[in-house]
């Protein structure tokens, strides 16, 4: 048995916790629970109003985490060049489309101040939601992967053809299989047939990748001569440093030759690192098994 004490709730939890509970269990993903175990449930301020979260610490330390390869940013970018229409869309729900087996369902059980509940589709928050949602939804597209690609509940179609009537067509398909499988898309997050789509945090078009220009406001810049000045998008305002630029480094021409500077973390290169190269990475050297020597002291 795993059960965890109830948080003492505060007051605007309560009113936030029982709207969420009763539309959770009017849209199916949710009931009420006998179950042994128990996830206490609080809330996280967000820009948009409250996040709920249950603290599922003690089932995930339990937990054998599958080996399921996840999708890479930079895979899902190569597969789009040449693209002439594109279309996105992103997963209503999110995980809670993959349903549970019958026998798991009772491990999501989680307390509210209004009684205690489980999950019949897959909850956040436990360690194998992200690999079992993945696999699930590349095994559903596998066979239309040469027109679309599948980025946890982001569906990317695009087709290099430049007649639109073939971008529908795959479009059609695509939306066929979700209907097959009952997998719900949010119209509101939707784009069809366009020149350019936001992914992953950047821009995919005709012209290729490009950064989204607002994450390049209020940002540190490289220094360099006459035109090489260019800027470095910063992601939070509490990470001053290079990290924040690695993601968008594909954007920042000689990247790996720059040195900080300077109280405000400004990156500054001299002519000698605008012309400079990195080193090639030298190939593994074959080394011999290691010998292990022991001794055996006398009795």
């Amino acid at each position: 048995m795993m059960w965890l004490r109830e948080l003492n709730p505060d007051i605007d939890w309560n009113t936030t916790i029982q709207e969420w509970t009763k539309e959770m269990v009017q849209a199916g993903i949710i009931r009420l629970s006998m179950s042994a175990f128990s996830a206490p449930t609080f809330c996280v301020k967000k820009p948009i109003g409250w996040h709920i979260v249950h603290d599922y610490r003690q089932p995930n330390l339990a937990t054998i985490l599958p080996a399921i390869p996840m999708p890479r940013k930079e895979a899902t970018f190569d597969a789009m060049p040449g693209s002439h229409g594109f279309s996105c869309m992103e997963q209503l729900w999110g995980y809670y489309q993959d349903r549970l087996r019958e026998c798991d369902i009772p491990f999501t059980a989680f307390s509210t101040p209004h009684g205690l509940f489980k999950y019949i589709g897959t909850p956040m928050r436990l360690r194998g939601s992200p690999g079992t949602f993945n696999r699930l939804l590349q095994n559903v597209f596998e066979a239309l992967r040469a027109v679309m690609r599948i980025y946890f509940d982001d569906i990317y179609v695009f087709k290099q053809s430049e007649d639109v009537a073939d971008h529908f067509e795959a479009l059609d398909r695509v939306l066929k299989r979700c209907e097959e499988q009952q997998l719900y898309v949010k119209l509101s997050k939707c784009q069809f047939c366009v020149d350019e789509i936001p992914c992953l945090g950047d821009f995919v078009g005709r012209n290729g990748v490009r950064m989204d220009p607002d994450k390049a406001l209020d940002s540190p810049s490289v220094s360099g001569s006459g035109n090489n000045r260019q800027t470095i998008p910063r992601r939070h305002p509490l990470i001053p440093g290079p990290g924040s630029v690695v993601p968008e480094n594909r954007f920042i021409g000689h990247l790996s030759c720059t040195k900080l500077s300077g109280e405000k973390w400004h990156l500054v290169a001299d002519e000698l690192c605008w012309d400079a190269v990195p080193p090639p990475l030298l190939p593994p050297r074959k080394c011999p098994p290691p010998a292990l020597t022991t001794f055996v002291a006398n009795a």
